[in-house]
């Protein structure tokens, strides 16, 4: 019963002083909020990522000559066909291997033409790299050997050209230096469904074309990269040895390589983007502890206020337990509201946004318990003072009180 009471009372005496029990809370609501939103988008930048890995990185294993190695490169430390046939035949590790020959090249369409990224690859890519077309087909191995000039488009650069994907059959210029090629599109390849890379990527664009068709117009028959689909289930580090061991046998000098998976890429930007999340929600929760010092001064203010009525109660047989009791009530009250008031609008904050950025909306329930709980003792840490000093008063000074 003396518990109810003293919430009673305690509500009462902040509801008569509501513009200024609301103020009171307004840092704290402040604080909770900025944390579970910082946490939210954090935790849904880590979900998009940890999505577009699972669609368009697991397995991936990227082998990239090195043109800053100890030594000069040489021509025998490129990749030739017959290094790529050798490497599909290591079929316990390897599921599909293409070789790539990458160069940045004006592309053309009418009086519309744009900066892209062509890669020259060869029929087994979209069993490397993610191809999720919207139109048309990818390469067959006829179109690698026959040299036909074929390509795929990514969707944005269809719709900046064409301001359509149906475009299959449709032919574009494509030129670099003083070589130029027209070649016939065949398919158009979806965006990411990832926001994040989609942000990331901002106005950059692909294509492909056949291995054989870049070498002809790069005048190589070397390559200076390949990527690899690793099977299913196996340690990608024990893999890349392997690839190592086997180029060394080619008579390839290991040093002259560089080995990386996008599982450590991922790895690495996940890490980032947690520490970056911890980091900014640390920041923000230094508003909670101005909010708690804010409701440590109103509690003050409000003894003082009150010392007459203190000293009546303690007239009339309330103990030092009771009073103190109250004070610290209303404290966590204050507490408690603006911790709720913080989640509630955060929240709705948090849901707002990553609906715009396209992100999937996840709150983390930890994240929520941590913040209302810290909120909490906020309210009982920073009312601690001013409820003992009340219960502190001297009856009679108090009630000398003016």
């Amino acid at each position: 019963m003396l518990l109810i009471e003293t919430f009673r009372v305690a509500l009462q005496s902040l509801w008569i002083n509501k513009l200024r029990s609301s103020l009171t809370i307004l840092g704290l609501v402040i604080g909770i909020l900025s944390v579970v939103v910082i946490t939210t988008l954090g935790n849904a930048a880590q979900a998009d990522m940890t999505s577009a890995f699972d669609e368009y990185g697991r397995g991936r294993i990227n082998v990239n000559l090195l043109f800053n190695a100890n030594r000069s490169v040489q021509y025998r430390d490129f990749f030739s066909d017959d290094d790529i046939d050798a490497l599909e035949g290591m079929e316990s590790d390897v599921a599909a291997v293409s070789p790539e020959l990458r160069r940045w090249m004006n592309i053309q369409h009418g009086n519309k033409q744009m900066r892209i990224d062509m890669m020259g690859v060869n029929s087994n890519y979209n069993k490397v790299e993610r191809i999720d077309l919207i139109r048309g087909r990818f390469f067959t191995e006829e179109d690698v050997l026959g040299r036909r000039n074929v390509m795929v488009l990514d969707e944005k650069a269809a719709r900046y050209l064409f301001g359509s994907v149906d475009i299959i059959g449709e032919v574009v210029s494509l030129s670099t230096g003083n070589f130029s090629v027209e070649l016939m599109i065949i398919g158009v390849d979806k965006l990411p469904d990832s926001a994040i890379l989609n942000m990331a990527q901002g106005d950059y664009s692909y294509g492909y074309m056949p291995i054989t068709v870049a070498s002809r117009m790069y005048f190589t028959d070397r390559y200076p990269r390949f990527m690899l689909q690793a099977q299913e289930g196996l340690d990608l580090n024990i893999v890349s040895e392997r690839i190592l061991n086997l180029l060394e046998r080619r008579n390839k000098e290991r040093g002259m390589y560089r080995v990386f998976t996008r599982e450590g890429e991922f790895n690495q930007v996940t890490q980032g983007l947690g520490f970056l999340t911890a980091t900014v929600s640390g920041i923000a929760a230094i508003s909670l502890l101005v909010g708690g010092i804010g409701i440590m001064n109103i509690m003050l203010v409000s003894v003082t206020e009150r010392t007459r009525e203190i000293g009546i109660r303690k007239a009339i047989g309330a103990k030092m337990s009771v009073i103190m009791l109250q004070f610290l009530v209303e404290a966590v009250i204050l507490s408690i509201v603006g911790g709720f008031l913080g989640l509630l609008i955060g929240g709705a904050i948090s849901f707002g946004i990553v609906n715009m950025l396209g992100l999937p909306f996840l709150i983390s329930k930890n994240s929520i318990m941590l913040a209302f709980l810290f909120s909490t003792v906020v309210g009982v840490v920073f009312g601690v003072y001013p409820a003992h000093k009340a219960s502190k008063l001297d009856p009679i000074e108090a009630l000398r009180y003016e």
